[in-house]
């Protein structure tokens, strides 16, 4: 079997460790280089030339977060997956924009990070669920805005479909608040994804981040 190649750039030891230990578990997953020092990552990168970069935000000397743009330039860089402690839609938002393939809480389950790599290495997005509340009130745009950062494919239908979605909703609670039948609904959902070329609805958010969507200035979200 094929093994990608896994970097991981953590100052906590244990976490480290316990990481490696839990990713050399898995038959696809090769940890082939790990380092404690925001200073070591691009020689770890340009040396080892990992397929995925887990990369903790907050580091010895800098943050991750400009750790991860700098990389970023590199010739063929690795997809880039930040770690992080904190739960704010801010950080994850901004991780999306430098070009983050995926955001993971460590507080949550390990499994976490495996489901992240893997689906990085499709060439999907993934966002701890954790911090998908956070970022939907981000995607939001003022009326007219959508048009101008890559979502204006979108019908206005298939927004509402949307916005439903990420507040967590079924289809069936979905066609009731719109007065749709739940099979128009699941079309709809179809089309949307189809037409931001993603495959899930965390990266449905994620990729709308990506494209500069700025937050709501209201304070309600869409949660």
């Amino acid at each position: 079997m094929d093994q990608a190649t896994v970097a991981i750039v953590d100052d906590h030891e244990v976490f480290t460790q316990a990481l490696s230990v839990r990713l050399g578990q898995e038959p696809d997953l090769r940890v082939i280089a790990s380092t404690a020092s925001a200073s070591r990552v691009h020689d770890l990168v340009a040396e080892h030339r990992p397929d995925v970069l887990l990369l903790d935000i907050e580091l010895d000397t800098a943050s991750g977060l400009d750790v991860c743009a700098e990389v970023l330039t590199m010739v063929n860089p690795p997809v880039i997956v930040i770690l992080t402690c904190r739960d704010d839609s801010e950080t994850a938002a901004t991780a999306l924009r430098l070009g983050a393939s995926a955001v993971v809480l460590k507080l949550g389950p390990i499994r976490e990070v495996i489901v992240a790599i893997r689906s990085v290495l499709r060439g999907e997005t993934w966002v701890s669920p954790g911090l998908v509340t956070g970022l939907v009130s981000k995607l939001r745009s003022r009326s007219g805005e959508p048009a101008r950062h890559g979502v204006g494919g979108l019908s206005t239908r298939e927004v509402e479909v949307l916005t439903l979605m990420v507040e967590g909703k079924r289809y069936a609670d979905i066609a009731q608040d719109l007065g749709l039948s739940v099979n128009t609904v699941r079309t709809h959902a179809h089309n949307l994804q189809k037409k931001l070329g993603v495959h899930s609805r965390v990266a449905a958010i994620a990729l709308a981040l990506r494209a500069g969507l700025r937050p709501e200035t209201r304070e309600e979200a869409w949660q």
